[in-house]
């Protein structure tokens, strides 16, 4: 079937794992950056130093944001691999249940 996406859970929680591992790299760096611009608040004097203030509330609120964001799509991601799972198991039931219950009746062409 054209368009068809298929996946298991040991992919989705690679790419949750993936995402959880950008996220720690970006945590990292982001603070990396804070703490260069913070070293230059004693040099904003006046309302430039309350500016300086805001802006560095406002990075701080984006980096949690985004922080945030990517924790929750990574346990997105599991989840929907715990769903794939659970699925694919009541198929497999539901199949191995039709298959022992049905009788083929001696007129049958299967042999098992």
């Amino acid at each position: 079937m054209a368009g068809e996406v298929t996946t298991d859970f040991a992919a989705m929680e690679t790419a949750a794992k993936h995402v959880e591992t950008v996220n720690s790299a970006l945590v990292s760096e982001l603070g990396n950056v804070r703490n260069l611009v913070a070293g230059t608040q004693g040099n904003w004097k006046g309302s430039a130093a309350g500016t300086f203030r805001k802006v560095m509330d406002d990075y701080d609120l984006q980096s949690k944001q985004l922080n945030d964001v990517l924790v929750e799509i990574a346990g997105l991601i599991r989840e929907n691999g715990k769903g794939y799972t659970a699925t694919e198991q009541a198929n497999q039931d539901a199949i191995n249940a039709a298959g022992a219950s049905g009788d083929l009746g001696s007129g049958s062409s299967l042999k098992i």
